[in-house]
């Protein structure tokens, strides 16, 4: 395996991580919040990983 492919392979997997990892945080505030109000939730302009 060349280097090349090794750091996008290393990418994909923290990209992965951070995309699941985005989504159970969201899920823990929700369920923290408990009331059905409306919250602004804006996408960031730069990705975590």
């Amino acid at each position: 395996m060349n280097l090349k492919s090794q750091i996008t392979n290393i990418f994909v997997q923290i990209d992965d991580f951070c995309k699941e990892f985005d989504a159970q945080i969201k899920k823990l505030k929700l369920e923290a919040l408990g009331d059905s109000k409306k919250r602004r939730n804006r996408n960031s302009k730069m990705f975590d990983s």
